[in-house]
């Protein structure tokens, strides 16, 4: 999926740009390689992490939501057809949330 037009202009407020050659499809489908090869998967919701794990064929592996990775709780809604408003608030969480995962993650990277 391409991202909306409003969620480029708020990224693009915290310095990022996403270029249309590097985009790739998130369809579970064309991308089990990833599944099966990854170290950590978090997503953004439960039913997201329900669904990757259902994938994974039996394997659990590491997934979680980022918010449960942050030691939060609560799902990280999708701001599809919502302002700009929205998807800055939602930039604004999932920002925090990586922030509050960061020692985590380094400690996987250690």
């Amino acid at each position: 999926m391409i991202p909306s037009l409003d969620a480029r202009i708020v990224l693009r407020e915290d310095g990022i740009r996403l270029a249309e050659d590097t985009i790739v499809s998130t369809d579970l489908n064309a991308h089990e390689d990833l599944l099966a090869g990854a170290d950590l998967i978090l997503t953004m919701t439960e039913e997201q992490k329900r669904l990757v794990r259902a994938r994974m064929n039996g394997d659990d592996g590491a997934v979680y939501t980022l918010a449960e990775f942050a030691g939060e709780g609560g799902d990280i809604r999708d701001p599809v057809g919502q302002d700009e408003a929205r998807y800055r608030a939602t930039r604004d969480e999932i920002k925090r949330r990586l922030e509050g995962s960061l020692e985590r993650l380094l400690r996987l990277l250690a």
